[in-house]
């Protein structure tokens, strides 16, 4: 089951899952897999992205960007979907994943 399960799946284990495995993605610093990992830390780790308010969502330029606030702070989430773009943070800004400059399908997160 490509390691992601030890019981029999209802679907069938996919072919290459010689090549495309658990174990792989883990070695990979750039799976998705260790992408999910560090964003679930994150949330984990952060009571405003378990337990804050939407206080802003926007879907402009291609790009979706959010604010969660709780306790008088805020973490933004900007989306990418278009060009590159490079982002100006507001003053005192903490950037807690990703860079300000967003290629197409990334993504950063900050906390003010």
């Amino acid at each position: 089951n490509a390691g992601f399960s030890t019981v029999t799946p209802w679907i069938k284990t996919h072919p290459d899952y010689v090549k495309n495995n658990v174990a792989g993605l883990l070695k990979d610093r750039n799976s998705i897999l260790n992408l999910y990992t560090k964003l679930i830390t994150l949330r984990n780790s952060e009571p405003i992205l378990q337990y804050g308010t939407y206080d802003k969502l926007d879907f402009k330029d291609d790009r979706i960007q959010f604010t969660r606030t709780l306790g008088g702070k805020s973490i933004t989430v900007i989306i990418n979907f278009g060009k590159e773009v490079k982002i100006e943070l507001p003053k005192d800004s903490e950037i807690l994943f990703g860079k300000t400059n967003l290629i197409t399908n990334s993504f950063i997160i900050y906390k003010i």
